[in-house]
């Protein structure tokens, strides 16, 4: 059965043993309980060349207050800076109400001092303290710096493992969010990536305020009589052609019209 499986590029025993019980090949003297039998053994070429990695079951761990446990991220370098000369984006996630505030860097060396920034606003607004924060294993976030500040905290870091950001998935989930929300107002009104900076700060705050979980836990009340459409301009299309990931850029759009 092992030289059959390699004639056939290493096709599976299952279906070497259907090709011979439905008669679809001749010139094979096994049967199709001998490629059955096969199947038991491991066959590392194949384990070389086809292994994938299972896939992540939903997290089902849940925090009791707000700040118990706070995801953090880092975009970029962008391709265009902003007005302001940002290239890179520091979102912060409280995985107990879903309130996520950002800040803009010009560096990653700055992802410190703005965590500091941010943790402080919270806390005293909130009344509540960070417990943990959970990140990757970037630079940024292992230095002596950052373990300085949160050890002198007591806050325990939760780093994830090498290429799994599946393990800080809801910051993941937040920064693809917000990208959606600037790439549709830009393409909606029509202005420079250079605005990227304003229309990110803006999608992170109507999100905030969309949420019922910090209408809820934070007191949140929302007052919708100022929203505006930011300089709308109209689009006669109807069919529209998806961009593969090759071509695609952070602010660029995911589709090209095609007009009909």
């Amino acid at each position: 059965p092992q030289e059959w499986h390699r004639r056939f590029a290493h096709l599976g025993y299952d279906n070497l043993a259907k090709l011979v019980k439905d008669n679809m090949v001749k010139g094979i003297n096994l049967s199709a309980e001998d490629f059955l039998e096969a199947n038991k053994e491991v066959c590392e070429p194949c384990t070389l060349a086809k292994q994938t990695r299972l896939p992540f079951q939903a997290s089902d761990t849940k925090v009791e207050q707000p700040l118990a446990l706070v995801h953090s991220d880092v975009c970029g370098p962008m391709k265009v800076a902003s007005l302001g000369g940002k290239k890179y984006i520091a979102t912060f996630l409280d995985d107990y109400s879903g309130l996520s505030a950002i800040r803009l860097l010009k560096h990653k060396s700055e992802v410190t001092s703005a965590m500091k920034e941010v943790f402080t606003m919270l806390e005293n607004q909130s009344g509540y303290k960070v417990k943990a924060l959970r990140t990757d294993n970037g630079g940024e976030y292992v230095n002596s710096a950052m373990s300085v500040y949160l050890k002198s905290n007591g806050i325990i870091h939760q780093k994830t493992m090498a290429y799994t950001p599946e393990q800080n998935g809801k910051a993941e989930r937040l920064n693809r969010t917000l990208v959606e929300k600037v790439r549709a107002m830009l393409a909606d009104a029509g202005l420079s990536k250079h605005l990227w900076a304003e229309a990110l700060l803006t999608a992170n705050k109507i999100r905030n305020r969309m949420l019922e979980a910090v209408g809820v836990k934070f007191g949140v009340v929302v007052m919708c009589c100022y929203y505006t459409v930011c300089c709308a301009v109209g689009v006669s299309y109807a069919e529209y052609l998806h961009i593969g990931a090759a071509q695609k850029l952070w602010l660029c759009t995911m589709a090209s019209a095609c007009g009909v």
